[in-house]
């Protein structure tokens, strides 16, 4: 879990990236919540879990996704292929 927790009054959100850390936290949540209850002296904390947005971005591999990718942050290649006849593939 590379998020932090979001705190809002007594509950606390963990953000959750996929299905495992969230069976993980729910293993462990009990014993979680009793040791942060009698440490800090406060019955009413809850744990809310919360799937949090994958910001990963897809890796480029082949020539045609680096071609789409040139493409995308500069469309006037796409009419420079066109225009010189060029081929993407090796």
């Amino acid at each position: 879990m590379n998020n932090d927790p979001i705190i809002n009054g007594t509950e606390i959100t963990v953000l959750v990236e996929n299905l495992a850390l969230e069976s993980t936290l729910q293993d462990e949540k009990v014993e979680l919540l009793n040791f942060l209850r009698s440490a800090l002296k406060n019955f009413d904390l809850q744990i809310v879990t919360k799937k949090a947005e994958n910001l990963s971005k897809k890796r480029i591999y082949t020539n045609k996704d680096k071609y789409a990718y040139m493409v995308e942050k500069n469309p006037q290649i796409e009419e420079m292929r066109r225009r010189f006849n060029l081929d993407i593939n090796p």
